[in-house]
């Protein structure tokens, strides 16, 4: 390693990547890179390192790398042909090296695959997974495809359970498949030292633009199932702009999980919306969803006139909101910043809510919102001060072809300005978008202590604690009861 060739970068308060020095054209077979980490003080203090630095070896077959700072911190990846790690960088070093960034803060809490076009019949797909105490992954070619099963998206969520199941199944096989990865690619192979681990990890999956096709697998149907590795997971999180890297991906993540812990900013700049649609299927008589609806309002009202310093804190909050009540949150940059909302959507626009309206300000009525979608001036939005939309709706991130008439929601969110708006590619199910609620609101360091001196008050308001039921203890026997868990 004496003649290494040494490459220096920095990361800027952006989380981006500046090169000190040269990137030769060519890269050889063994490198180190060093990082200067002094510039981004988050991610100085995540890594508890001002630098990071770690060598690069090509072999014939694989790559391995090893990081400075912690010799047992190694990571190998394999490859089908001798050549295929030199093609791959020389189109994707810049995003590589942030994901070797990334990944000492993603130990043993999250994975990643990574899909990036070799030309027009083939992709790259990097798979990464952290097993024991080092990283294994592999570097593949994959066929794109044209003839995948997508009936799994038509489905109805009133459709039998084995049906859905049998549908997913078809598609993983598809996965892996002839035209499809290997057998021993990470997340299809059963051979790889699995452990019993005591939490759910996340899967990050970062998709080039020009390659959407690949968001036809259901991964996070596939987690749910447990097919392979994907048991491993309880969250999916698609990656689908492609100036994202993974490095700013996880710093965001993090730091806007962060945020939502703090009581204050979270109750001054959240706003959650509950849409229901007693017409459509799957909400006819569903007493769980009834039940959930009921429960998730009655803690959103706890969370009214919170004193915090002597400043008082309303969380603002609608059931059924009618289209100017929304846009009026959406659009007011001094106080919206975390937006949470179940829409369902009709060729990519929202639908407004029906039955019942409440709100954080207002009496319970009964909505007139019509049925007509809305989001018809969506393109001239300015979401700039949004950090976050957790959107519950189907189709949000891509349409089938069958259905895709307009943009879909996603991306139109995130041009508008929004740093981060979550959704999914298929039908999501009310039922988790409740518990999803319950969850963030039972487990915010900074609300449960407000919660549990509220949930005293009105214990003795009702004789005492041993005849008050506890709205966390609610809470927590709902999320049991639907076999709910997050990662």
């Amino acid at each position: 390693m004496k003649d290494t060739v040494s490459i220096r970068c920095r990361i800027d308060n952006n989380t981006g990547i500046v090169f000190r020095s040269d990137v030769p054209l060519e890269l050889p077979k063994s490198f180190r890179v060093f990082v200067d980490l002094s510039a981004n003080s988050e991610l100085s203090m995540m890594q508890n390192l001002p630098e990071l630095a770690f060598s690069i070896v090509q072999k014939e077959k694989y790559a391995q790398i090893i990081y400075k700072h912690c010799e047992d911190e190694a990571m190998s990846i394999r490859t089908e042909e001798p050549g295929d790690w030199q093609d791959f960088l020389k189109k994707n070093f810049l995003h590589f090296i942030s994901l070797l960034i990334a990944t000492p803060m993603a130990k043993e809490k999250e994975d990643f695959i990574w899909i990036e076009p070799i030309d027009n019949e083939k992709v790259w797909v990097l798979g990464i997974v952290y097993i024991g105490s080092r990283w294994e992954g592999m570097l593949a070619k994959c066929s794109k495809r044209d003839d995948l099963d997508d009936t799994f998206w038509l489905i109805g969520l009133e459709e039998p359970k084995s049906y859905r199941e049998k549908s997913a199944f078809n598609l993983f096989g598809q996965l892996g498949d002839e035209n499809g990865l290997p057998d021993n690619f990470p997340f299809l192979s059963s051979a790889l030292p699995l452990g019993q681990e005591e939490h759910k990890r996340q899967l990050t999956i970062k998709v080039n633009p020009s390659q959407l096709w690949f968001l036809t697998f259901p991964i996070d149907y596939f987690c749910r199932l447990e097919y392979g590795l994907f048991s491993l997971y309880g969250d999916v999180e698609w990656v689908v702009t492609s100036d994202k890297s993974f490095l700013k991906n996880i710093l965001e993540r993090v730091q806007i999980q962060k945020e939502l812990q703090n009581a204050e900013n979270f109750l001054r700049h959240s706003v959650v919306v509950l849409n229901t649609y007693p017409g459509e299927s799957g909400w006819k008589n569903n007493e769980k969803w009834i039940e959930g609806t009921e429960l998730v309002i009655k803690f959103l009202k706890f969370l009214q006139d919170i004193e915090i310093r002597d400043e008082r804190f309303f969380l603002r909050w609608y059931l059924n909101p009618t289209e100017d009540e929304i846009c009026s949150e959406l659009f007011s940059e001094h106080k919206t910043r975390y937006f949470f909302a179940n829409f369902h959507t009709v060729d990519g626009r929202w639908q407004l809510g029906q039955g019942r309206r409440e709100s954080w300000n207002k009496e319970p009525g009964v909505s007139q919102n019509s049925n007509e979608g809305f989001m018809d001036r969506m393109e001239r939005w300015n979401l700039f001060h949004i950090r976050l939309m957790r959107l519950f709706h189907c189709h949000s991130i891509l349409l089938p072809e069958a259905t895709q008439v307009d943009p879909c929601v996603v991306p139109l969110l995130l041009s508008a300005g929004a740093l981060r708006a979550e959704g999914s590619i298929h039908e999501e199910n009310y039922l988790d978008y409740l518990c999803s609620l319950l969850y963030l609101l039972c487990n915010s360091r900074g609300l449960k202590p407000i919660v549990r001196g509220k949930c005293f008050e009105e214990a003795l308001k009702h004789g005492g604690p041993s005849k008050f039921v506890s709205i966390l203890r609610e809470a927590s026997d709902f999320l049991e009861s639907c076999e709910w868990k997050s990662s």
